[in-house]
């Protein structure tokens, strides 16, 4: 019998991802005394929401069931129609909804769905023990600070001032032990101001401090811990930004290195950094320390190629610095992923042009799907107010993450005739697939025991030359790609020609090319594994 069951709803662009504020949530319930679930769904899967349906209908009544809404905005039919299916098989189970989502839009969402019992605001961790406490001695539980219903005014959930004093968060063991890659959090909040992110507008209004981090030791004993029960060997650390808060964050990713180093856990680890920071304050020293300890990928939020959207952005970065710390982490042999935003309400034919052009001059034009991506609006963000006094924001904003209008209609229409190919790349996989050759090729570099091996050697040469040949032709193919889509738009703009286009660069060309790179890929690691077969990238 689950006391709680939690539901995380995934879309097919993304595919399930570990909810770490579920995870959490979960285990300090638990630790006292209550017993969790987390399931997880597709949106729209509608077999899935029967099947958890028939599930609540043989099971003992569980006293709650959470809905996550995090950063993305979820699919609302899918939560309408599982508050739906809950009440109706187990109509005294109480229904909440928490998340940053969630805690932006309590209102709307209240007044959306009818059967669901309240909202928690803000951080969920102390609410959901009150709010349990309270239903198990049916005590009146409207009282509890965080939980907010039609009738309650929104009173923000009690901060965990102390991280270190949370439970390791609960997870699903993984499917295939190594190549599971497990998301870990080092810290809340972030000390940028970025107009798109909803995470400083959450401290601001939620969240008390700007930022809180954990201990190094704490961090790393979550790792060995992992490794240990779930003999999981990568991780996903998931905080805005790593190095936060400055300058005393680049200390404390120092310590995490050292005490990895110190503990010889065998592991990988990927991270989130802002450009700026690699550029003025990373020394060759620490980029080689954190390399050493592990780290394969960063990840930084590039989203433009010109100043005056980086500046309206409200991003500390300029080309220079995103150019800066593109070279660093390239002469450090670390692989890069960069977040970018081709599309937003100020689009031009030049701005488009001049992020094709940058992409390409940084050897990062072979990911496609950097081509597809558009401004996506969260609730509670400044871009929000910015684009309703420009008289660009539709109603519906809360629950469509595209519900503005452009400035020029060409670039409009080139969005939205475009944009809608990384959701059909991502259905077949392809979307990440040379930014995960990448890593494979960049982690065989850096392991020493694969460099040693003669044979091995020549194999990873061969396969960073067929690697490298391969983004060169997708690049090219995506630079001719791009001009000409631009051109369409802005000259007769017809349907048929961007099909046609389409059809010629995306369907006829990318999608085979990527699934060369995923056979020989695998045949690659293979290959390291027949002869060390705990290899990992």
């Amino acid at each position: 019998m689950s006391d709680a069951i939690f539901i995380t709803t995934y879309s097919a662009e993304w595919g399930p991802i570990d909810e770490l504020g579920v995870g959490y949530i979960a285990a300090v319930l638990e630790r006292s005394g209550y017993v969790t679930a987390i399931r997880r769904l597709l949106d729209k899967d509608n077999k899935a929401i029967r099947a958890l349906g028939e599930e609540l209908a043989h099971m003992a009544t569980p006293r709650l069931v959470g809905l996550a809404c995090s950063h993305r905005t979820p699919d609302l039919s899918t939560l309408k129609q599982l508050c739906e299916v809950v009440k109706r098989v187990a109509p005294s189970t109480h229904i909440t909804a928490g998340g940053y989502w969630a805690s932006f839009n309590y209102k709307n969402l209240l007044r959306a769905l009818r059967d669901l019992d309240s909202v928690v605001v803000g951080e969920g961790e102390i609410a959901l023990v009150a709010l349990m406490d309270h239903l198990r001695g049916a005590r009146e539980w409207r009282t509890v600070p965080g939980i907010v219903t039609r009738a309650v005014r929104c009173t923000a959930a009690p901060l965990v001032r102390d991280l270190d004093s949370l439970p390791i968060p609960v997870r699903s063991p993984p499917e295939r032990a190594g190549d599971h890659l497990v998301s870990i959090s080092t810290s809340r909040g972030c000390m940028a101001h970025c107009t798109f992110c909803n995470v400083p507008a959450w401290m601001r209004q939620f969240g008390g401090a700007a930022w809180r981090g954990r201990s190094s030791r704490g961090v790393v004993d979550e790792m060995a811990h992992l490794i240990a029960a779930l003999k999981v060997h990568r991780f996903w650390i998931v905080d805005s930004s790593f190095e936060d808060p400055l300058p005393e964050g680049l200390q404390r990713m120092r310590s995490i290195a050292t005490d990895i180093l110190t503990r010889r856990l065998n592991l990988r680890y990927y991270t989130f950094h802002r450009a700026e920071s690699i550029a003025r304050l990373f020394s060759e020293e620490l980029l080689a320390l954190l390399r050493q300890s592990g780290l394969r990928r960063v990840f930084i939020g590039v989203e433009s190629a010109t100043d005056i959207i980086l500046k309206a952005f409200a991003k500390p970065s300029r080309k220079q610095d995103i150019a800066s710390a593109l070279d660093r982490l390239t002469a450090a042999g670390l692989a890069v992923r960069c977040g970018f935003i081709m599309f937003t309400p100020e689009s031009t034919a030049e701005s488009l042009l001049n992020n094709v052009k940058f992409l390409r001059e940084r050897n990062l034009l072979f990911s496609t799907t950097d081509l597809f991506t558009r401004l996506e609006l969260y609730s509670g963000t400044a871009e929000v107010e910015t684009l309703r006094k420009q008289g660009l924001l539709r109603d519906d904003f809360w629950r469509n993450p595209y519900a503005y209008r452009f400035l020029d209609e060409r670039a409009e229409w080139l969005a939205e005739a475009i944009c809608p190919l990384r959701r059909r790349l991502s259905q077949t996989a392809d979307w990440e697939i040379l930014h995960n050759a990448d890593l494979i090729a960049t982690s065989a570099r850096l392991d020493q025991r694969v460099m040693e091996d003669c044979r091995l050697a020549v194999k990873v040469r061969d396969f960073c030359d067929e690697l490298t040949d391969i983004k060169e032709m997708v690049s090219q193919n995506n630079e001719t790609f791009m001009r000409e889509a631009v051109n369409l738009a802005w000259g007769n703009r017809k349907p048929a020609a961007i099909q046609q286009l389409i059809e010629k660069h995306i369907v006829g060309f990318h999608v085979p090319a990527s699934q060369t790179v995923r056979m020989i890929a695998i045949e690659f690691l293979l290959g390291i594994r027949s002869v060390f077969a705990d290899f990992i990238y």
